[in-house]
């Protein structure tokens, strides 16, 4: 299962390669960001970083590499961030296989904004907060409110978390 997980990490960074052009969007979205520019042109910046979620859905979500080198600019190595991400790649891999056969659409993500999009095909948008947590989990059946919880669980953890959302109705 370890080598599965470090196998499509792999894969997922070696696809994710920066280009020059990469490099010019971040910067152009980082300024429209920190700006009083449009903000419909910021909104549209925005949505180039937004994962839609729909049906039963388990999304893990995490910091991106811009955002972990920021935190190691400010913080230091000392910051725990290494740990934090440690912890919850570890532990959201251990309990993929498992909701994915228990019928979960299962994901991991670095995405700032999710469009949530319910059973009557209304979407919703949700923007994590790196202020709340680095890293987290994202429910959605297709009906209900979504939940989004912040924070570093064992597999023990989620699978409660899970466990809850999708028995209640």
């Amino acid at each position: 299962m370890k080598k599965l997980l470090i196998l499509f990490l792999f894969v997922t960074l070696l696809s994710c390669q920066r280009t020059d052009s990469q490099d010019t969007a971040d910067k152009k979205q980082e300024t429209v960001q920190a700006s009083s520019i449009d903000p419909a042109k910021a909104d549209s910046e925005k949505t180039s970083d937004t994962l839609t979620i729909d049906g039963k859905s388990v999304v893990f979500f995490s910091i991106s590499q811009t955002e972990y080198d920021k935190i190691i600019q400010e913080e230091g190595e000392d910051s725990g961030i290494n740990e934090i991400i440690s912890d919850f790649e570890y532990y959201s891999s251990e309990v993929t296989d498992t909701l994915n056969k228990a019928g979960f659409k299962t994901i991991l993500t670095t995405s700032k904004t999710f469009a949530i999009v319910n059973k009557q095909g209304d979407k919703r948008f949700i923007n994590r907060d790196i202020k709340e947590g680095k890293v987290g989990i994202l429910l959605f059946d297709g009906t209900k409110e979504p939940l989004l919880d912040y924070g570093v669980g064992t597999d023990i953890d989620y699978l409660s978390i899970v466990d809850e959302y999708f028995k209640k109705k």
